[in-house]
This record gives C-alpha cells, sequence and structure tokens, in this order.
C-alpha cells in the first residue's frame, strides 16, 4: 500500500501548478488574461513584495486597456505603497493621469425647440 501512496505523491508532484504571475506578467497576454492571471497571483498570498507590486502594477495595466479607470488607479496606489521608488509604477501613474484628462467626456446635454 505504501508503494501505491509514495507513486500517486509522485504523479499529483509531477503536474505543474499555474504560474498566474508568469501570465500576470507576460507582455503577450490580453488584458483579461491580465487581470485574471494578476488577481489569482495576487489571491495566492505567497507573493514578496516586489511580487505584489509588479502584480498589482500589471493587473492596473490591464484594468486601463479595459476603460477600469477606477480599479486601475486603486492598483497603482497599493504599487505604490509597496514599492515607492519604483519607476515603471511611478511612469504608469503619470500615463494613466494623462490619459484620464485627455479622454473625452460627455459633451452637456442640449434640448431642441
Amino acid at each position: 500500500m505504501s508503494a501505491a501512496v509514495a507513486w500517486l505523491a509522485m504523479l499529483h508532484s509531477a503536474q505543474a501548478a499555474p504560474d498566474f504571475l508568469a501570465d500576470c506578467t507576460a507582455a503577450e497576454s490580453s488584458a483579461i488574461l491580465r487581470i485574471e492571471s494578476c488577481s489569482f497571483a495576487l489571491d495566492t498570498g505567497s507573493l514578496t513584495a516586489p511580487q505584489r507590486a509588479q502584480a498589482l502594477l500589471n493587473r492596473s495595466r490591464g484594468y486601463t486597456a479595459v476603460s477600469m479607470i477606477e480599479q486601475a488607479q486603486a492598483d497603482l496606489a497599493e504599487a505604490r505603497r509597496l514599492a515607492p521608488d519604483d519607476l515603471d509604477i511611478a511612469l504608469t501613474e503619470g500615463d494613466l493621469a494623462q490619459s484620464s484628462a485627455a479622454s473625452p467626456t460627455s459633451p452637456p446635454r442640449t434640448t431642441s425647440r
């Protein structure tokens, strides 16, 4: 019986767990894949502070790509707290602020007479 248990344990360990952080940080990941994989990576609770900051930064980029600006801003604020001297975070904050300011707003409503 112990040989069977050892074999099952070996089989289980041979199956690789998904590497959510790799998908989160991959340049070729779509916005949705980036958001989902970064969220899963963050939910594992096993990331170091620099990894968390990177996951938050990349998830904010995904949120920005799908126009979820408030979520992007929240992630960037948390990333900045974790890595206050990270240049990528500062640049992304600037890009987000600039694109938010340049976004067209809805024109005022006019009434026809």
